[in-house]
């Protein structure tokens, strides 16, 4: 019998020098599969979720909003779902995990009255701000209407309408944003004083972007108590102030972000008015954080006009597309208000993307 010959030390190493080239050099590549499988099977998740929004549409059109260029439409996945268009429990093939039902498809009609499907991927329905004690809520996707001789921005909840004051047409309605370009153009919140009291506790808050080619970058307001509550550059400083009364707390200028007045960008400038004892704190946010040096205690005005957006109760106009306003008969707590600013930034930055590339 032939006895087998045994591997030595020196080959047996050779081979596992073998061995390991061979993987070094498989093993990117097996890499670079998974992740082009992986890409790929992601891509066909968003043609799907986009074709059955698109199936989803073409049933539901008399709840929709989606007739002329400019019409957009937040439709979350979980509609769809309760509508019997999609599975309840979907998979991100990239991450493995479900996705959120509250995510959505950004649907848009074009010029040529097409219309394009988008999955957002973020929770972007205008069902997901916080809704307790919401008094009045305008919102950028709701064309302005001509009633009469006047021209109106919509109460998304139905109570206060704003008037759009000196304004020519609803043309200036630009890219479902209401453009202030100066011509001492405002939105009047009529009737605002009714729904809030002098004395109520407060949260305003205004989802705005500052024009490029203007240096007096300034966003001015009043109303509800307050003789003015404005954001302005000044000196090379961001400034923003809130005047009250003419008796307490009179007036404060405070440094706040130059980023607030970023162009180009979508902000959200909030401020809260909660009780101190007899008096009331004021504080400010910018895109959902708080500005700590902008806070002040004092007294709210007795003259409880209505609130204006975009002119102040002195002099000066702003120049400043105004995309959202939110009026609450209350002080938003901080992760309330971070929270709302999430869904701004969901619902509206991809709109100040697209500018950017027509402009």
């Amino acid at each position: 019998m032939r006895n087998k010959k045994a591997f030595t030390l020196v080959e047996l190493l050779s081979i596992l020098v073998v061995l390991g080239l061979i993987v070094l050099v498989t093993f990117p590549n097996i890499i670079t599969s998974i992740q082009k499988t992986t890409e790929k099977e992601y891509k066909r998740f968003l043609k799907d979720v986009e074709l059955v929004a698109e199936r989803y549409v073409e049933g539901n059109m008399d709840k929709l909003n989606l007739e002329e260029p400019g019409d957009v439409e937040f439709i979350e996945l979980g509609e769809m779902v309760d509508a019997g268009y999609l599975n309840k429990k979907l998979i991100n093939p990239k991450t493995e995990k479900a996705i959120d039902l509250r995510t959505t498809v950004l649907v848009a009609v074009l010029n040529d009255y097409t219309k394009s499907y988008e999955y957002t991927g973020t929770v972007a329905s205008i069902n997901n701000y916080v809704a307790s004690q919401l008094k009045v809520m305008y919102d950028g996707y709701k064309k302005p209407i001509v009633d009469g001789d006047k021209f109106v921005w919509k109460d998304v909840i139905g109570n206060i309408d704003g008037e759009l004051k000196n304004f020519s047409s609803i043309d200036d309605w630009n890219n479902n944003r209401i453009k202030l370009d100066g011509g001492n153009k405002y939105i009047n919140a009529l009737g605002s004083s009714s729904v809030i009291s002098s004395s109520s506790e407060v949260t305003i808050e205004i989802v705005y972007e500052i024009m490029q080619d203007h240096t007096d970058k300034q966003l001015l307001n009043t109303g509800l108590g307050l003789s003015y509550f404005n954001l302005y550059y000044n000196n090379g400083l961001i400034r923003s102030m809130v005047r009250d009364s003419a008796n307490t707390a009179d007036l404060w200028p405070q440094t706040t972000k130059t980023s607030m007045v970023s162009p180009n960008k979508v902000h959200t400038l909030t401020l809260k008015i909660s009780k101190n004892g007899s008096l009331f704190d004021f504080n400010y946010f910018g895109n959902g954080q708080p500005l700590l040096t902008s806070s002040k205690t004092g007294l709210k005005n007795t003259n409880n006009n209505d609130f204006r957006i975009g002119n102040d109760s002195i002099s000066g106009e702003s120049h400043a597309y105004i995309y959202a306003f939110r009026l609450y008969n209350r002080a938003l707590n901080n992760e309330e208000i971070e929270k709302n600013y999430q869904i701004d930034m969901n619902r509206y930055n991809w709109r100040v993307r697209t500018n950017e590339k027509n402009n």
